[in-house]
């Protein structure tokens, strides 16, 4: 077992340089409401494929032939969502 006494003082300079390099973002980097957007379009996604197969639920809730309905709608957000942070991504990483 290695003491802080046993360790060179390279050493731990290296590994708070690795702890600052992979830190998580900061709260202030992201965008909240696409946070909120995303967790909204995958709770609508659940809620849709699980609960619009029975009969008590309205046909909102249902896909359908006849007209644009809520689970119609859930695909095309996502879609959004993640094209819309996979821009941020990129251009961040330039």
């Amino acid at each position: 077992m290695l003491y802080k006494s046993d360790r060179s003082e390279k050493g731990d300079n290296q590994a708070a340089d690795i702890a600052a390099t992979t830190r998580a973002p900061a709260l202030s980097e992201r965008i909240i409401s696409l946070d909120q957007f995303r967790g909204y379009t995958v709770f609508l996604s659940v809620f849709v494929t699980f609960l619009g197969q029975y009969s008590v639920m309205p046909d909102v809730f249902r896909h359908n032939k006849v007209y644009f309905s809520l689970a119609d709608a859930i695909m095309p957000q996502f879609f959004m969502a993640v094209g819309f942070g996979y821009r941020l991504t990129a251009l961040k990483a330039r």
